[in-house]
């Protein structure tokens, strides 16, 4: 079976798993946020600012996933993949494993903060999804 022209990859960052991703042309969003306080003082107009320190910064960006001819079976894959990011629901406290994004020159290593599914198309004989979307947030981590 061919595989999908590679365009993007995202790994886990704890058990080096990856899943690679044909990542179409749609816009990254980044956030780069700058922590300042502000200062007010008698008798200013204006008040002042005293940097205080550096935001993470916050990707977005949006995975378009469809089975269409050969590859049938991907989109679940890749949905199944992606669970592993999500909070377990075991009442035990255990983090969401960090992420590395790579595409296109574009390099991030960082947490995903939000993930929104919406599975667009269903196969009509198994009910799998064929056709989904996810919006992801990713917030970098520093390289340390």
């Amino acid at each position: 079976m061919p595989l999908k022209p590679v365009k993007a990859v995202i790994m886990d960052m704890i058990t080096q798993e990856s899943k690679e991703f044909q990542f179409n042309p749609t816009p990254i969003n980044e956030e780069i946020s700058v922590l300042y306080s502000e200062i007010t003082s008698p008798g200013l107009a204006h008040p002042l600012f005293q940097y205080v320190r550096g935001e993470a910064d916050i990707i977005t960006f949006t995975i378009q996933l469809d089975d269409l001819g050969m590859y049938s079976g991907y989109t679940e894959e890749f949905l199944t993949f992606m669970e592993r990011f999500k909070p377990e629901q075991t009442g035990r406290f255990k983090p969401p494993p960090p992420v590395i994004i790579a595409y296109g020159t574009l390099y991030r290593k960082g947490l995903i903060t939000s993930m929104r599914l919406k599975r667009d198309r269903f196969d009509p004989t198994s009910l799998s999804t064929i056709r989904a979307t996810l919006d992801i947030s990713i917030k970098s981590l520093p390289d340390i």
